[in-house]
């Protein structure tokens, strides 16, 4: 089945990334309600047709956020 691209200024990622803000409301590394930021474990790019998926979301802070991808990368990677 085709999918349709999944894009960042779309209404539908920006209801994912409200619906996943309001679940998660900390960043669900350290705890921080610092700077939330909305993560995708299996990667935008890699795994586009769950872009808008909240299962497919978590809340980090921005610290948590960068790390994760300064250690990972920005490939489809799963936090460990």
């Amino acid at each position: 089945k085709e999918h349709h691209k999944i894009t960042r200024e779309s209404k539908e990622y920006s209801r994912y990334k409200k619906s996943v803000l309001k679940r998660d409301k900390i960043c669900q590394c350290c705890g921080s309600s610092e700077d939330p930021e909305v993560h995708h474990p299996l990667a935008f790019n890699a795994y586009n047709h769950l872009g808008a998926d909240t299962n497919n979301g978590i809340v980090l802070c921005k610290t948590c956020h960068v790390e994760y991808h300064h250690k990972y990368g920005y490939k489809h990677r799963i936090i460990p």
